[in-house]
């Protein structure tokens, strides 16, 4: 299977070929460290859960988990048809993060967050925020 990356070292889309297999656990904690990212970058730009129809008239922060339980798992089953993160493919969180990204920002939700790389937790990890 070949599926289109965004590479940021090129500046484009790549056409990578992958495997269809289980997700990784390194992707694991990269789809959580995802929906922190989503859910910090939510809060400084001012939204909160009560922004999202389904949660209206409570002003609720966004965290990790509800990013999950929100916004991520909801994608994912439409996308999947599996309701277990557990169950995904290594490719499926990409094609759920793209999903996401692009439909908040169909919604005029412009937040700019990245899938977290290797990279970029090592980074992190060495400046003391992770």
């Amino acid at each position: 299977m070949s599926i289109k990356v965004n590479c940021p070292h090129c500046m484009g889309l790549v056409e990578v070929e992958v495997e269809d297999r289980p997700r990784t656990n390194k992707q694991n904690s990269a789809m959580w460290k995802l929906c922190d990212e989503i859910a910090k970058a939510l809060n400084d730009a001012g939204y909160d859960m009560q922004a999202f129809p389904w949660k209206e008239g409570m002003e609720i922060p966004f965290s990790k988990y509800t990013v999950m339980e929100s916004l991520y798992r909801p994608v994912m089953k439409a996308l999947t048809g599996e309701e277990s993160t557990t169950k995904q493919s290594t490719v499926d969180p990409s094609h759920v993060y793209e999903a996401l990204m692009r439909g908040m920002a169909m919604k005029g939700i412009d937040i700019q967050v990245e899938w977290p790389s290797r990279e970029s937790q090592m980074m992190e990890a060495m400046d003391g925020k992770g």
